[in-house]
C-alpha cells in the first residue's frame, strides 16, 4: 500500500485524510496497520498547549481505510524543579522506532525508555531502557 504525507494530509492509495495534527512520521506495517507519529511542533512553536493530553499520546493506528483504531497510552510526565522551587513538567513524547522480529514495534519516549508496540492494539510490552 502506498502511503505517504505532506502537512496534515495523509494519503492512503488514492484517498487523502485530513488529520488533527501535522504528521512526523509514519510506518506502515505488515499487520495492515499504519502507524501515524505526529509532530509535537511545527519547526519552531509548539502546536498544543503543554497540559493538552494529545502532546503525549502523538501515536495513534490506523487501518487502511484511514480509520483511527487505536491512541498510544498517555507517556509519563518528568517533573522538572528549578533551583527557585518552580515545577514545571516535560511533556514526554512517543517516537516510532522500528519493526521487530516477532511483529511489534519498537516505540521510544523522548526519557529512554524503549516498549514493544502492538500494532493491531497499540498495546505496550518490553519495558527497557536506552542509554
Amino acid at each position: 500500500m502506498d502511503v505517504s504525507f505532506i502537512g496534515r494530509t495523509l494519503t492512503i492509495g488514492d484517498k487523502e485524510i485530513e488529520l488533527e495534527m501535522p504528521v512526523e512520521n509514519v510506518l506502515v506495517h505488515n499487520s495492515g496497520v499504519i502507524l501515524v507519529d505526529f509532530a509535537e511542533t511545527d519547526g519552531k512553536n509548539s502546536l498544543l498547549p503543554r497540559d493538552d493530553p494529545r502532546r503525549d499520546c502523538n501515536i495513534i493506528g490506523l487501518d487502511f481505510d484511514g480509520n483511527i483504531i487505536w491512541r498510544i497510552v498517555q507517556s509519563k510526565r518528568v517533573e522538572v524543579r528549578e533551583d527557585n522551587g518552580d515545577i514545571h513538567f516535560m511533556t514526554n513524547y512517543w517516537m516510532i522506532g522500528h519493526p521487530n522480529p516477532d511483529g511489534t514495534v519498537s516505540v521510544t519516549d523522548f526519557c529512554g525508555t524503549v516498549y514493544d508496540l502492538y500494532p493491531k492494539t497499540g498495546v505496550l510490552s518490553n519495558l527497557r531502557f536506552v542509554r
